[in-house]
């Protein structure tokens, strides 16, 4: 999935195990059991309200709508709508949570200094639930 502005979906009814890498968008409305990766800056993941994912999540701007079982890791952007269910940390950069959303798990807050490498961290260890 190399081309430009290409997207990948998963429809519904649909169960892939095993480790996906992708480079630009990823639409999960059926299931994934196993991690989602991308080194792509601009790699987008989207996961509908009937989506679910098992698996380490590692992609810069993520979408949950849907169930996430497992730690995501988004540089970019993190989108936490209202009809989220998610068990595991979530490492951001910037999020936006919106109300109705269950997250059982840290919240990261990750920075990193454009003038070294040098990353800070704050954390937070909640139960958050929005309604």
């Amino acid at each position: 999935n190399k081309q430009k502005g290409s997207s990948t979906l998963i429809e519904v009814g649909t169960l892939i195990k095993g480790e996906i890498i992708f480079d630009n968008e990823l639409f999960v409305m059926g299931e994934v059991d196993g991690d989602l990766n991308s080194d792509s800056d601009l790699a987008k993941l989207i996961v509908s309200k009937t989506g679910k994912v098992q698996g380490e999540i590692r992609v810069p701007n993520v979408v949950v709508n849907g169930t996430i079982l497992g730690n995501v890791f988004a540089c970019g952007n993190l989108e936490v709508t209202g009809t989220a269910r998610i068990f595991g940390d979530l490492h951001y950069s910037t999020i936006e949570i919106q109300g109705g959303s269950l997250i059982t798990g840290r919240l990261v807050a990750e920075q990193i200094k454009l003038d070294s490498a040098e990353k800070k961290s704050h954390e937070n260890r909640a139960e958050v639930r929005l309604d």
